[in-house]
């Protein structure tokens, strides 16, 4: 945890270059980022996507790695999605997202926390409380020890 401090006791606070400077960024749960060299996901192989933290404030506090869900612009037809807000449905929405595009619960993956570096927006809580519902429910499938924050 070297690059890793509390903040308020309880936000994890990574230390970023920005412009040349080191400034701290904030990770919270919702918090969309662009991951590079996401694997292929069900036969989807773009390697640049946006990805959703689905970790508790405590769980991220201690460090990562962190859970997040990634998210697709092309197999938005999943009963199982769940729609993120985005700039072209919604121009005045937080996601930073451009497109319409949704997060599949089962694309559960766990990233390094330096892999969160792009930070492109954050979703609405009720989305977030739906996907976290969503996520903890495909994970309670598998076994009492694998819901999120846990």
């Amino acid at each position: 945890m070297d690059n890793l401090s509390l903040v308020h006791g309880i936000l994890v606070c990574r230390l970023d270059l920005v412009n040349d400077l080191l400034v701290p960024l904030l990770i919270h749960p919702g918090d969309i980022f662009w991951l590079d060299g996401c694997p292929p996901l069900d036969g989807d192989r773009a390697e640049r996507r946006p990805v959703i933290v689905v970790e508790d404030v405590d769980t991220l506090a201690r460090g990562g790695p962190d859970t997040v869900v990634a998210a697709t612009t092309s197999d938005c037809a999943d009963p199982d999605r769940i729609d993120l807000p985005n700039q072209h449905d919604e121009p005045g929405t937080t996601t930073g997202l451009p497109r319409p595009c949704c997060a599949l619960p089962r694309w559960c993956l766990l990233v390094p926390r330096s892999s969160l570096r792009d930070l492109a927006g954050r979703l609405p809580r009720v989305t977030l409380v739906a996907l976290m519902a969503a996520v903890d429910a495909r994970l309670d499938d598998m076994g009492p020890d694998m819901r999120v924050g846990q």
